[in-house]
């Protein structure tokens, strides 16, 4: 019989953050940094269908590439053309992420490479058992 589980979240970030890089002034970070508490009833399947999806809110002033790390590992790796505020979102393989069982906090690092953008109401999905 196939496991039950249930979709969870996690807000990493309500509010903003300008990033830029080279920085725009001392408002400006070129690196963030959010705590995601992993819970020790996480669902890990094999199955692509029931991984993490890692999202942000996003304004983009000027053209911004840039990665996401988490577990030391580059989840994302990408860049964004000026637009109006839109929603980012990528789902996050388990098995390239953490190859063994997690839990506890884990580090998720956004970093810029280049550009300028503002991101908020991070949020971290992902499914528990049940």
């Amino acid at each position: 019989m196939p496991s039950s589980s249930l979709a969870a979240y996690q807000v990493l970030q309500d509010g903003n953050t300008q990033l830029s890089k080279p920085l725009k002034d001392s408002s400006h970070e070129s690196v963030v940094t959010f705590d995601w508490e992993i819970p020790d009833d996480i669902h890990i399947s094999t199955s692509r269908t029931r991984d993490p999806i890692f999202s942000f809110k996003v304004r983009v002033f000027e053209t911004a590439k840039f990665f996401v790390t988490i577990n030391a590992r580059t989840v994302i790796d990408t860049s964004l053309s000026p637009d109006n505020v839109k929603v980012y979102w990528e789902v996050i393989s388990w098995r390239n992420t953490f190859p063994n069982r997690i839990s506890g906090i884990e580090k998720i690092q956004l970093s810029m490479r280049e550009g300028h953008m503002r991101i908020s109401d991070v949020v971290i999905w992902y499914q528990i058992n049940r």
